[in-house]
């Protein structure tokens, strides 16, 4: 789910052709998921309406992952979202 949401925004809301996507082992039962895009614009988590149809997939991000965030290299940015077995707490 945190992929298709990573995905879905980068794909919405940037210009991009190319959308990269990496997953990445950081430590014993951690793993880092990437999205990665040619857009500059950083990811804001919106706080939706009961009838909004969309503004959730970064509430929905933040609440599965152990933490997330976003860096900006060279003209690209990186949204990336940590899990950790066992579903440790942030």
């Amino acid at each position: 789910m945190i992929v298709s949401e990573l995905v879905g925004n980068s794909v919405r809301h940037s210009n991009c052709r190319l959308v990269h996507v990496s997953v990445s082992l950081t430590g014993p039962g951690r793993v880092r998921l990437s999205v990665s895009d040619t857009s500059t614009t950083v990811p804001v988590k919106q706080e939706a309406g009961e009838d909004d149809t969309t503004g959730r997939g970064l509430q929905l991000v933040d609440a599965l992952a152990h933490q997330w965030g976003t860096d900006l290299r060279r003209g690209k940015k990186i949204v990336w979202a940590d899990l950790v077995a066992g579903g440790e707490p942030a």
